[in-house]
Formats: C-alpha cells, sequence, structure tokens
C-alpha cells in the first residue's frame, strides 16, 4: 500500500504542483517518515495512515468471496456525513502515536472511500486544529490529492483538490 499510495501522491503533485522524485523504503522499515518526496533537491519525510470506512478492513471483500469478485464498498450518504470525522480520527491518531512531536512531519492521509464529495474548505476547517501541528497535511483518494494544511510555503500547495492527469 505504501508504494501504491507514494506513487500516486506524487504523480499527482508532479503533474500538477512542481517536479518531484519519491523514495520508499525497499523493506518494511518502521521509521520516522514511510516514504520521502524530494522537491528541488529537498527531502521531504512523509508519513501514510488510512481511513477506511468505519466497521471495515481492507481486503475482506476479497477474502469473504474470492478471485474474480468485486464490489465497490463506498456507502456515500455515511461518507458524507461521517468521512470528516473518520478523517479527523486518523490524523489525530497519528498525532498522539508522535506524542505531539510532529511538527516537521507531512502526514498524507489515504482516504479509502470517496471523499472530494467533501466541501474543501469546510473539510480543512473540520480537522484544523489537529493539523495545525504537522509541517504539512494531504489526502489521497483513488483519483486526486488535497492539501489540508501547510507550514511550507515550498511545497507548492494550492486550495482545492487536484486531479491526477492520465499516465501517457
Amino acid at each position: 500500500m505504501e508504494l501504491w499510495c507514494a506513487a500516486q501522491f506524487a504523480r499527482g503533485y508532479a503533474a500538477n504542483l512542481a517536479p518531484c522524485l519519491v523514495f520508499v523504503h525497499e523493506e518494511d522499515a518502521q521509521t520516522y517518515w514511510d516514504f520521502q518526496l524530494e522537491i528541488d533537491a529537498r527531502k521531504l519525510n512523509f508519513q501514510l495512515t488510512e481511513v477506511l470506512q468505519a466497521g471495515r478492513r481492507r481486503g475482506d471483500e476479497y477474502r469473504k468471496n474470492g478471485p474474480g469478485w468485486f464490489t465497490t464498498v463506498n456507502d456515500y450518504e455515511k461518507g458524507e456525513k461521517l468521512g470528516g470525522e473518520w478523517i479527523f480520527s486518523a490524523i489525530k491518531k497519528k498525532y498522539e502515536k508522535y506524542g505531539g512531536n510532529v511538527s516537521t512531519l507531512n502526514l498524507l492521509v489515504y482516504v479509502n472511500f470517496l471523499a472530494d464529495e467533501h466541501p474543501y474548505l469546510q473539510l480543512c476547517e473540520q480537522v484544523a486544529d489537529v493539523t495545525a501541528h504537522f509541517r504539512s497535511v494531504w489526502l489521497l483518494d483513488g483519483h486526486s490529492i488535497a492539501c489540508l494544511a501547510t507550514k511550507d510555503g515550498d511545497l507548492n500547495a494550492q486550495t482545492g483538490w487536484i486531479c491526477p492527469r492520465p499516465l501517457s
């Protein structure tokens, strides 16, 4: 999951904001960062966390029904109503894991349910109390990225959802 998330994030970032490179640990090293994004010769540490619909575990549908079977697991109403709370909880959990020492950490939140139905500014306000502690906080869903907060003007962040351009 880390490799896919890092690649999708870097793809969206490079296509819309600035050229970048991404570095992921070759082995599952448990370090302060899961991947690094290099922008203008600066390597920025990113930690990754995943948000699933409450009560769901990634892969349950596959394990239950076997290969060749799939379903969409998004409950749009539930996601629209509670998604902001799920995102806030995931960010807060990461903040607490590091005892609040996250001022140099960039956080990428992989949202494993549709998130762009949330009004961007409303979502930023909903999570502002906890995102303010990080260097930056970004969202990634299946087709877009968004920066919820940043203290680093060099990240070229912009407001709103950004859709990566298709691979050519």
